[in-house]
């Protein structure tokens, strides 16, 4: 899924999560800057190891 895709998906209802090697569990939510493409982002939380950009590439 792309991340257009995965935005389009959010807007319309999916749940996504982000899960961090221990285990922890973050919320993803759209965010959409004025001016600039939405992109996806855990909602803040008290560990950074289940935020998106700590996580591995996909394949």
């Amino acid at each position: 899924m792309s991340i257009d895709e995965a935005v389009a998906a959010a807007r319309t209802g999916t749940v996504f999560t982000s899960a961090a090697p221990a285990g922890t569990i973050a919320a993803v939510r759209v965010v959409q800057p004025q001016g600039r493409p939405a992109f996806l982002q855990t909602v803040p939380d008290s560990d950074p190891a289940n935020n998106l950009f700590r996580l591995p590439n996909c394949p």
